[in-house]
């Protein structure tokens, strides 16, 4: 017996969505629209953080010391630098050993540095940090070390991508929650149009002893399918644009570098999740605003 009242139920919720077909296409064009502009944007915010994280740990921070450093200022920045919750590793470069890199980094150009006595050239630290949020405090704290001259690291470039991460995010709220009303306005619409032509069979259906459930859930049920269809097609339109995107972008960046982008698999099933559940709550949600006003149950 249940089986057969949910088979209806189901069925129910069938007829009321092809039985408007303009309206449901107006429906799911829009939660379509909406779902493909949040997709978009959550690819977008978490390959920012994604690229954000990588700056902060993989280029490293730069401390060059002053000429003339001694072994103990040497051995004080070293054991600070071993004690540090914010440092995941960190090596010390001797004169040489700089000389020696940037001779590697000038290439065919090196012999310009022929007549550059390599003890000349300052000690230094390479530190690899734990995050980019570590870095404001760890570089206050090692300034107080005496003994260091400058601390290099990519701050405009973190600051620049975690500014315009945080944008995006703002900016997909905003423009989501416009979008939803709007989905919102049309679902209820098209659900209140359905309830208005079955006004007499719902009649029928309450004087027979039909359940406040059994008449209600078909249209919730109708919402929810037409914001289901929708999040797949912003789902399959995301993915073959974010394909082409990636193909375009990876052209000369190699997949170990701090600026490539999050492969799609890295991508695809989170970004499904959230965009089902997304339509399915905003399909209901605007039937239940219907139902409400309209069955009077």
């Amino acid at each position: 017996m249940k089986v057969n009242i949910i088979g209806n139920i189901f069925k129910e919720a069938g007829r009321g969505f092809s039985r408007h077909l303009m309206i449901s296409f107006a429906s799911i064009t829009t939660v379509t629209l909406m779902l493909g502009v949040l997709g978009i944007f959550i690819m977008f915010s978490l390959n920012a953080n994604y690229i954000v994280d990588k700056i902060g740990t993989e280029p490293p921070v730069q401390i060059w010391l002053r000429s003339g450093v001694s072994e103990q200022e040497i051995t004080a920045i070293d054991n600070a630098l071993a004690g540090s919750d914010d440092v995941i590793k960190y090596g010390l470069q001797t004169p040489q050993q700089n000389y020696d890199a940037y001779r590697e980094t000038l290439g065919e150009d090196a012999a310009l540095l022929d007549s550059l006595d390599p003890q000349k050239l300052p000690y230094s630290f390479t530190v690899q940090l734990a995050g980019p949020e570590a870095i404001d405090g760890f570089q206050m704290y090692i300034e107080t070390f005496p003994g260091i001259d400058d601390i290099q690291y990519s701050k405009n470039v973190l600051d620049f991508l975690t500014s315009t991460s945080r944008t995006v995010n703002l900016a997909t709220l905003a423009a989501v929650a416009v979008l939803l009303l709007i989905s919102l306005l049309i679902i209820s619409n098209m659900v209140r149009i359905s309830i208005l032509a079955r006004s007499e069979e719902i009649a029928i259906m309450k004087y027979v002893g039909a359940t406040n459930s059994y008449i209600r859930v078909p249209y919730l049920l109708e919402g929810a399918f037409t914001g289901i269809i929708g999040a797949i097609i912003a789902w399959g339109v995301g993915a073959y644009l974010y394909t082409r995107v990636y193909a375009w972008a990876m052209q000369d960046t190699q997949l170990s570098s701090a600026w490539a982008l999050l492969p799609l698999t890295k991508l695809i099933w989170p970004v499904l999740a959230i965009l089902l559940v997304t339509g399915g709550l905003v399909g209901a949600a605007g039937s239940a605003i219907s139902v409400r006003k309209h069955v009077n149950v």
